[in-house]
C-alpha cells in the first residue's frame, strides 16, 4: 500500500501550515506519535522541495553572481559548514 500520489504544492503547503500551527487534540499516545510523525515527513518533503527550487535556480542562473548566491543558499538549506566550502 506504499503509493505515491501527486497534490498541488498549495495544497501540500497549505496542510504542512495547518498541522504546524493549529492545534489537533489528540487523546492518546499514539495519536500524538503519529500526528508527530506526520508533522515531521511534512517538514522533511518541504525541506526536499525548497533544496530543489534553489538548486534549479542555481542551474538556471543567468549571472555568476546569481549563480553563486543560489550556490551558497543550497549549501545553506543542505546544512553545509562553512569551513567545507570553496
Amino acid at each position: 500500500m506504499n503509493k505515491n500520489i501527486q497534490i498541488s504544492a498549495v495544497t501540500f503547503l497549505l496542510t504542512e501550515y495547518i498541522l504546524e500551527n493549529f492545534y489537533i487534540e489528540t487523546s492518546s499516545e499514539s495519536e500524538e506519535m503519529i500526528l508527530e510523525k506526520v508533522k515531521n515527513a511534512f517538514r522533511e518533503k518541504s525541506e526536499k522541495i525548497k533544496r530543489s527550487e534553489v538548486y534549479t535556480k542555481y542551474k538556471t542562473a543567468a549571472t555568476a553572481d546569481e549563480k553563486e548566491s543560489a550556490r551558497q543558499e543550497y549549501l545553506d538549506l543542505a546544512g553545509i559548514y562553512k569551513s567545507f566550502r570553496w
